[in-house]
């Protein structure tokens, strides 16, 4: 009689449900007959990295003269995580063909883990020339800037210098990946768009009949 489990989350997770009664830990469970038995199932949500221990213990009204089954445990492991994110920026949104314009993209590591092997895809696309960058471990062939390790809360900032080449709405996208589990993928990819006006190359050229003539001849 009077069953009760004592079932304390530990720190780092967040309860969702649970299919009885949930208060501070502990579950009533009741009377439970000779041979009889109960199941509860308690959803939560992970909310920090690493080793966690989850300890059930079982207690009643009545003697137990078997108490050293009274109390279970089991362990889970919260893989590394990250929340990166990429912010893509242009100095200039309407400029004229064959101007230069500088491109910043910026990476954030929202945590709760160090991030490893972060990677941002900058290719750019048709309608930009590439003329430098603020870091050598950008590529401009294949678009690849290795980042390398961002601490939690840290960041990295990458400014591509291009000359336009085309007129029109031109698309720079900018993506980011990176070796732990990004549990926010809604951030791993930014764009930014600039609109060049319509352009031409106008040309003139003068030249005359003769370029000896007397007073009083026409000349063409």
């Amino acid at each position: 009689a009077g069953v009760m489990i004592l079932d304390i989350l530990p720190d780092g997770f967040i309860l969702e449900s649970c299919s009885r009664t949930y208060e501070y830990g502990s579950i009533f469970i009741g009377r439970l007959t000779a041979g009889g038995s109960a199941s509860v199932d308690i959803v939560c949500r992970a909310n920090a990295t690493g080793l966690f221990v989850n300890v059930a213990r079982v207690d009643s009204k009545d003697y137990d003269w078997n108490p050293s089954n009274d109390q279970d445990e089991s362990n889970v492991f919260v893989n590394p995580a990250c929340d990166l994110e990429v912010v893509k920026l242009v100095n200039v949104s309407s400029p004229n063909y064959g101007d230069l314009v500088e491109w910043t993209v910026k990476v954030y590591n929202h945590g709760p883990d160090e991030a490893h092997d972060v990677v941002v895809s900058d290719v750019l696309p048709e309608g930009l020339i590439f003329d430098s960058s603020s870091s050598r471990s950008y590529d401009e062939r294949t678009g690849v800037w290795n980042v390398g390790t961002l601490i939690n809360g840290g960041s990295a900032s990458l400014d591509i210098v291009c000359r336009v080449n085309a007129t029109g709405l031109i698309v720079n996208v900018a993506s980011v990946s990176g070796r732990e589990h990004d549990y926010n993928k809604s951030n791993n990819k930014c764009n930014r768009t600039i609109l060049v006006p319509k352009a031409t190359e106008l040309e003139v050229i003068k030249f005359s009949n003769d370029t000896f003539v007397n007073y009083g001849q026409l000349v063409k």
